[in-house]
This record gives C-alpha cells, structure tokens and sequence, in this order.
C-alpha cells in the first residue's frame, strides 16, 4: 500500500535573515513504495537546513571563492596538514579586527573554511 507522508512540523514558507523567503515544499519528506516516482527523502540529512544561514553561507563561499584563485590547484586543500588548519584557525579566532586585511571577509568565515576542510577528510577517512 502506498502511502505519502508530509512533514507538518516545516512551516510553508521559509523567510530568510536576507528577507528572501523560500519554499519548503522540496524539503517535506515523502514515502512510498520504490515503484513510484515520488523521491525517496526518508533517512536523507535535508540540506534545506542551513537555507536560513544564507548570508553566513555567501559569506563563507567568497573565502573559499578566494582561496580557489590565490591557490589555483583545485584539491590544494588537501595537501595542507591539519597541524596548519588548526594554526590558521587560531589566528582568525584571536586576531581583534572582525575582517580579514586580505579578503575582507570575516574572519569567523576563515575559520569556518578551515574547520570545513578538516571536517571533510575526517568524514572521508571515517567512510573509507
């Protein structure tokens, strides 16, 4: 039997501290038999999530956006030892300005980068 299972605890639209409102309609999740075209969500981490961390988000993009140009190697990231992550985070979480001189970005979006990058070779080494 099939049977389909709306999320009622999600409110229908989102509205966002940038004030753009979203819909959360993609995010509700769905159940249902494998023979039908409904998306299976169930047990699926809803990425929709961080929807209303939106400016922290951009703002973490344009460091990584950086990073991308001044170290042109795509996978540079992963040659760096967690021992230099760990520095560069420290020196974003102690240095008194809210920016960065270099980028001009927070410097919470540095170390978020940072920590992004160590998070991402753990998860990949816990699933190997």
């Amino acid at each position: 039997m099939n049977h389909v299972h709306v999320r009622n605890d999600l409110p229908e639209i989102t509205k966002c501290s940038d004030g753009r409102h979203y819909s959360n309609k993609n995010l509700m999740n769905r159940d249902t038999d494998k023979d039908q075209n409904i998306k299976q969500t169930i047990g699926k981490v809803p990425l929709g999530n961080l929807i209303e961390f939106s400016l922290a988000l951009e703002e973490v993009s344009r460091v990584r956006e950086y990073g991308k140009k001044k170290y042109p190697l795509a996978e540079s990231w992963r040659q760096v030892p967690d021992e230099d992550l760990d520095s560069a985070i420290l020196r974003h979480m102690f240095n008194k300005n809210v920016k960065d001189d270099e980028t001009g970005c927070s410097h919470k979006a540095h170390m978020i980068v940072n920590l992004m990058f160590e998070l991402q070779k753990e998860m990949e080494k816990d699933n190997d």
